[in-house]
């Protein structure tokens, strides 16, 4: 146990999220001595988190998700180059030497699912809809950013603000 990697999913709110079974059970899988769990924090509590998480030796990083992504980007030392296009990051990696490295695999997994599923980048038109009460308009640019630069195809954007009762 005292060589268990911590790796934090950084966000709120939580509890709805899947992410620390499914991460941990494919730990397991892999024989990889880590533990994957929810950090509640919004983008006040940020970056006090990722300051203790850089000193504590026993984290190999961390995941960020809504509302952080923009926000996490200035406690990196360094991006991967699709990150700094992005100007976003859901994924930190703690190097060797202790800095931080922030990337963005988002649109990677969503176009990597597509492609597995047979999509045609070439040959269809990608309507992406973001229902605005739920979440952000700026939940999707990721995938819009990394559509228009996989297929010469239209993408479309719709956002939809529900009435709040």
């Amino acid at each position: 146990m005292a060589d268990t990697k911590l790796i934090a999913l950084l966000g709120t709110p939580l509890g709805q999220s899947f992410s620390p079974r499914m991460q941990n059970e494919a730990y397991a899988a892999i024989n990889f001595d880590a533990h994957y769990f929810p950090l509640e924090c919004d983008n006040e509590l940020i970056g006090n988190n990722i300051a203790n998480i850089k000193k504590d030796s026993s984290f190999a990083g961390f995941a960020v998700t809504k509302p952080n992504k923009e926000f996490a980007v200035q406690f990196m030392d360094e991006m991967d180059s699709l990150a700094e296009k992005m100007g976003t990051i859901n994924t930190v990696v703690k190097q060797a030497d202790g800095t931080l490295k922030g990337y963005n695999t988002d649109g990677f997994g969503a176009t990597k699912s597509m492609e597995l599923e047979g999509v045609k980048f070439d040959q269809s038109t990608f309507f992406v809809w973001v229902q605005a009460a739920l979440v952000s308009p700026y939940a999707s640019p990721w995938l819009r950013w990394v559509l228009r630069r996989c297929t010469s195809a239209p993408v479309l954007q719709s956002v939809r603000n529900w009435p709040q009762i």
